[in-house]
């Protein structure tokens, strides 16, 4: 239904002092983005500052920021119900609630691309009105005058408007005055057809337009990142956030306030005791990449920030960066063995040199050999230790002595002495001065 409201255009800013115009639409559905285009359209002309909407049977509730308006709405229920509304965006500012207000930075994206020719023209118009006068006032004055003719130049329509071809424009103008004359059965079937005729040209000019876009794009600059860019048209907020001490904030203030301090504290040069949480973990095989999905899942709920792989199996010896963490593995040999280790990401600039990340390899020829029933013996003593108190600082104590004590039954020689018998051992001995003698023969020779 067509809103009963003053249709005067109302193009000058308004001023907080000012009175407000607030009316009511049934939009029917805002389901598809294609209505939201005719929904811009049909209110274009309207003199209004908020608009309570129903009917949006959107899926989510989330905020909205479009070129001209601010749109909240409610999630519906089974595509239907939801309701919503749109502020004008000359009272962004203004608004104090959570569910309104949001930081005005990046405004330069939405700037009219303006001609290097323009350009200079503009200069010139400039330098001619101040050259007419050597009084400041006049300078200002004239300065002013040609500042708003200039703007006024300016192209300020970007996105969805642009994106409808006449043929929609007339269907919607044709439309617009069906829903002025008296609503008899034929006329509310005519408005039904065109509303579907309206639907589906809508969906093709915002079709064609996208791919205008990307094919512009890809033949200008050979990638499609900054048409991505040009064509989202709006820009979702934060509705709720925790803070610090894990209470859920709403206020649009405090959430500003609080993402400001996080980034504050962030970026801060601090020296403060750093903790590392490292541990070792056996992935039984990397070599499929669906592996590393499982491990992702795997370690999603663990307190870490290094953890050392083994049996990784991978073909190649390489370092990858994934979303949240940084994987080095070592080469395989036939499908088998192979370490490697992740490191959170948080930690990547902390990363000076590559050998960091890179193999100690060798070192773990060095390391005893240890059986299985002493590896569950050492085990069960080190959660008997553990058992004992309840207090963290105790537990750690009896920990550390309990490994010291298991460290110091470690087998530490590397072993070829201990399994050779005595009869090998003299043949050594007997072969070492052999060897003594026969250099010693060849000194006296010379």
């Amino acid at each position: 239904m067509e809103p009963k409201i003053n249709k005067k255009p109302c193009n000058q800013a308004k001023k907080p002092s000012e009175h407000l115009h607030v009316t009511c639409l049934n939009v029917r559905t805002l389901l598809q983005d294609s209505r939201i285009s005719e929904l811009c359209y049909a209110i274009k002309d309207l003199n209004w500052d908020i608009i309570g909407l129903s009917e949006t049977r959107r899926a989510t509730e989330t905020i909205e920021e479009y070129e001209d308006f601010i749109l909240y709405h409610s999630k519906g229920s089974n595509g239907r119900n939801g309701v919503g509304f749109l502020i004008r965006k000359s009272w962004k500012r203004d608004i104090k609630n959570r569910r309104f207000i949001k930081s005005n930075h990046k405004l330069v994206k939405n700037l009219p691309k303006i001609s290097r020719e323009d350009g200079m023209q503009w200069e010139n118009n400039f330098m001619q009105c101040l050259s007419r006068s050597n009084d400041i006032q006049s300078q200002y004055n004239a300065f002013e005058s040609e500042m708003k003719k200039t703007i006024e130049k300016l192209p300020h329509s970007k996105g969805n408007k642009e994106s409808l071809s006449a043929h929609t424009k007339y269907l919607l103008e044709l439309r617009k005055q069906l829903y002025k004359e008296r609503r008899t059965k034929s006329k509310k079937q005519e408005i039904t057809q065109i509303s579907k005729e309206i639907n589906r040209e809508i969906s093709k000019d915002m079709k064609m337009h996208r791919q205008e876009k990307l094919r512009t794009y890809i033949q200008k600059f050979g990638a499609v990142k900054k048409a991505y860019k040009e064509l989202k048209n709006k820009k979702e907020w934060t509705e709720s956030l925790k803070n610090g001490s894990g209470v859920k904030i709403t206020s649009r203030p405090a959430i500003i306030n609080e993402a400001t301090n996080y980034y504050k504290d962030l970026y801060a040069n601090r020296e403060k005791e750093v903790h590392l949480h490292v541990t070792c973990l056996n992935v039984r095989t990397l070599l499929q990449d669906s592996r590393i999905s499982e491990l992702c899942y795997a370690i999603k709920d663990l307190n870490w920030d290094i953890i050392g792989l083994s049996e990784t199996r991978r073909a190649t010896e390489t370092i990858e960066e994934y979303e949240d963490f940084i994987l080095y593995h070592s080469k395989g040999s036939n499908g088998r063995n192979g370490v490697g280790f992740l490191i959170r990401k948080s930690w990547k600039r902390d990363i000076k040199n590559r050998r960091f990340i890179k193999s100690n390899h060798k070192l773990v020829k060095n390391l005893p050999k240890i059986s299985r029933e002493d590896g569950m013996q050492w085990e069960n003593n080190f959660m008997q230790c553990l058992s004992r108190s309840n207090d963290i600082q105790s537990q750690y104590n009896a920990f550390e002595s309990e490994m010291k004590k298991t460290i110091e039954k470690l087998p530490h020689s590397k072993g070829n002495k201990e399994s050779l018998s005595a009869h090998t051992n003299d043949l050594l001995v007997l072969g070492n001065n052999c060897i003594k003698k026969g250099r010693q023969n060849k000194k006296n020779r010379k």
